[in-house]
């Protein structure tokens, strides 16, 4: 909880907490805005299992197209740099 708390008084206000408890497709928004924007994401009360869903984030499943990067996530990609 020390870290949870380190990380939240130094991130203030430019992150987003999110809980694995959250509705899925909420999530995902959340998550894919996040990442687009380049705001930091926490997850709280996390398990030792993550959601399928996050697999290609946590890999780094980055896809080269023509001169631009992607990175995997739901059915498209997002733009990586």
């Amino acid at each position: 909880m020390q870290a949870n708390i380190w990380l939240k008084n130094r991130l203030k206000p430019d992150y987003k907490a999110l809980k694995p408890s959250m509705d899925q497709k909420n999530m995902a928004r959340q998550l894919e805005a996040s990442i687009t924007n380049g705001t930091p994401v926490i997850f709280e009360d996390a398990n030792e299992t993550f959601d399928p869903m996050l697999d290609p984030l946590l890999a780094k499943q980055i896809e080269k197209k023509g001169n631009d990067l992607f990175i995997k996530f739901g059915e498209g990609g997002i733009p990586f740099s």
